[in-house]
């Protein structure tokens, strides 16, 4: 029943999302390409809001782009102009590829961060979602 619920929650927004206006808005433009973070051989699958005053930028960094990797970690960097970035947390799990890196801006203020676990070990499970909260 959770699977038929999550589904149809899923198919709602996704229908919502593209009836929106905002949606089809082709008055968008991009207006600034720019390098942020370069600290690691591969910077990938980044997410990013607009929190207290500060951009924060959440993603992966790892030796390589592939899945199942040792060394991979999720990293949180802070701006308040957009130009200078500084670390704010890595998150590192021994257990697997730590990854997809997630906002969410909760209802209380606070700020959530969404990632996964590929795991090395797979006779289990493969993933693993995790959360953690300010």
């Amino acid at each position: 029943m959770r699977r038929i619920f999550f589904a149809l929650t899923v198919a709602w927004s996704v229908a919502l999302l593209l009836s929106s206006s905002a949606a089809a808005d082709d008055s968008l433009e991009v207006v600034r390409i720019a390098k942020i973070w370069d600290k690691a051989p591969h910077n990938a699958f980044t997410d990013l809001v607009y929190y207290q005053q500060q951009w924060a930028c959440a993603f992966r960094e790892a030796p390589a782009h592939k899945g199942g990797v040792n060394d991979s970690r999720v990293r949180v960097i802070f701006s308040s102009d957009g130009e200078q970035w500084e670390s704010a947390a890595s998150f590192e799990d021994p257990r697997g590829d730590i990854r997809d890196a997630k906002f969410g801006l909760l209802p209380d203020g606070g700020i959530l961060l969404l990632t996964a676990t590929q795991f090395f070990d797979t006779s289990q499970q493969r993933h693993q979602s995790l959360a953690w909260s300010s």
